[in-house]
């Protein structure tokens, strides 16, 4: 077996198969230019709208303005609302609740989602709970 220099060369203890051990350290990965796209995500700041809510809720609602349909929405759109929801446990107080977690949303979101698509999910969720809305809301 070729040794490089620097390293030595080692069987295992059954007597098979080798290997080397450098005695140079090396980096384990090595120095590449950041592309663009990510270099400007890491050093653009964007203020925390809610920070009971925090700000992975904020780029989640971010991610979720880029699906194309509702129905590739609904279901994160329903993690974020459960997010929300739980940072927020006196908002299932507050008549209008729908439409104050959808602004909300809309607002994390960089005004790039439907608010009454973000109500009829936080509708249809206490739905399923026993919650009935009125037509007041």
């Amino acid at each position: 077996m070729a040794v490089e220099p620097g390293a030595e060369a080692y069987r295992t203890p059954e007597g098979g198969q080798e290997y080397t051990a450098s005695l140079l350290w090396r980096p384990a990965i090595s120095w590449r230019p950041m592309p663009l796209s990510i270099a400007i995500l890491m050093t653009t700041h964007r203020r925390i709208l809610d920070r009971q809510v925090g700000r992975n809720a904020q780029q989640l609602a971010g991610a979720i303005a880029r699906f194309e349909t509702p129905a590739e929405r609904f279901p994160y759109l329903r993690i974020l609302v459960s997010l929300i929801e739980n940072a927020h446990p006196e908002w299932n107080q507050v008549a209008g609740k729908d439409r104050q977690i959808a602004d909300l949303v809309v607002q994390m979101s960089g005004q790039a989602l439907d608010a009454d698509e973000v109500a009829e999910v936080v509708r249809v969720r206490d739905e399923e709970r026993g919650i009935v809305y009125n037509e007041a809301g």
